[in-house]
């Protein structure tokens, strides 16, 4: 069952009574308004999204966005674990399962193309990242981060690699960097190479 976290309502006047009535309101289930502050935050960055513009996201009125986020980096904070779950099932997962090492980095890869839709999503992290957001949310950036670099090094690991962790890091910033690029204008082909990099044993 989804969780509902809050509700917007259609205020309607009817004129020449001084009433208003208030119309069937419409619940915002928690994944819908996590869904809508990932999109706003990875388009306007964490500086450039204010609460209005969060709350226009969302469906919700800045004083309901506000009562279920305390802040604008709890706001931030949802939305970085929100992507973190999906990236976790399509990147993440693949790499610890009981599959052969190969094919966990195949997989992986393959789940790096369809989150970042071949290169043409920006990365909310990196977004976030570089446009002030506060220690809070730079710490959850960076335990996602860390979590990815690990699963990648242990498979890594098993191809005899001597420093496994150092080659994880590489291929997680060349995926990162050819994000920018293809934002940049530059085409997709350095993400193209950066996902294939990730599926090679070597």
């Amino acid at each position: 069952m989804k969780h509902v976290i809050g509700r917007s309502f259609n205020y309607v006047s009817v004129i020449g009574t001084g009433r208003v009535r208030v119309t069937r309101p419409v619940k915002i289930h928690r994944e819908v308004v996590a869904d809508a502050l990932v999109g706003a935050f990875r388009r306007d960055g964490y500086a450039g999204a204010s609460v209005r513009d969060l709350a226009a996201a969302t469906g919700l009125r800045s004083a309901s966005l506000y009562h279920r986020f305390p802040a604008k980096s709890d706001m931030a904070i949802a939305a970085v674990q929100r992507a973190g779950e999906d990236f976790a099932a399509q990147v993440v997962v693949p790499l610890t399962n009981e599959d052969r090492p190969a094919d966990r980095l195949a997989a992986s890869a393959e789940g790096l193309r369809r989150f970042y839709a071949g290169g043409d999503l920006s990365c909310l992290l990196a977004v976030l990242a570089l446009s002030d957001a506060p220690p809070a949310v730079e710490a959850e950036i960076a335990a996602l981060l860390q979590a990815w670099r690990d699963a990648l090094a242990a498979t890594l690991s098993r191809f005899g690699m001597v420093d496994p962790v150092a080659e994880a890091e590489d291929r997680i910033a060349a995926i990162h960097g050819a994000l920018v690029v293809r934002q940049g204008g530059l085409g997709a082909r350095a993400f193209a190479r950066a996902a294939a990099r990730m599926a090679m044993p070597r």
